[in-house]
């Protein structure tokens, strides 16, 4: 029975230890671009734009949990600049965060396909899952003038598309479908 919180205390230092290598240099960046190219074209076809990088820490209910610190990337927004590569890019961008998966979240995020002027997606918050795609709070799904807001679900990247399941409906939307709702 004594060995229970002694192992616990370990662990929780050593995800402490751990998460301070992440968190070095987190407080320094501020309206990072990042381009995805294929090799030889001289033009990108996404590009992951951040405005600010900070340290948080885990919330349960109104308490912080100083032992669980969180990276969060602020104002994201993953533009789609060749449509037919969202799938690729949306992996691409999950693997960033792979090895971090529970130490980093994403708010006032946006997916942005080709040319259009408002997001088709919007998410206030998104954590990496561990079993694929991302967990997403508050979320807003575009399609022309109409609008859908949900409280949250899933979004992962399958078959060459990306699609977002609300939580509690076995109907996922393919946002990379040029029409929200067309196969």
């Amino acid at each position: 029975m004594r060995a229970y919180p002694i192992v616990l205390l370990g662990f929780l230092v050593f995800r402490a230890e751990a998460s301070d290598r992440l968190f070095r240099y987190a407080e320094s960046v501020r309206g990072a671009t990042i381009p995805f190219y294929s090799p030889g074209q001289p033009k990108p076809y996404a590009a992951l734009r951040v405005e600010r990088v900070s340290k948080d820490f885990e919330r349960r209910g109104f308490f912080r949990i100083g032992l669980l610190p969180l990276l969060v990337a602020e104002r994201v927004t993953l533009r789609f600049l060749d449509p037919n590569r969202s799938a690729e890019t949306f992996a691409s961008v999950s693997h960033l965060s792979d090895d971090a998966a529970d130490s980093v979240e994403w708010r006032t995020v946006q997916l942005i396909f080709d040319d259009e002027t408002a997001p088709r997606f919007e998410a206030a918050r998104m954590r990496l899952s561990r079993n694929g795609g991302w967990r997403v709070w508050d979320a807003i799904v575009r399609s022309g003038t109409n609008e859908l807001r949900l409280t949250g679900g899933h979004l992962s990247g399958q078959n060459g598309s990306i699609f977002f399941r609300p939580n509690g409906d076995r109907q996922a939307i393919n946002l990379s479908a040029t029409r929200i709702g067309s196969p």
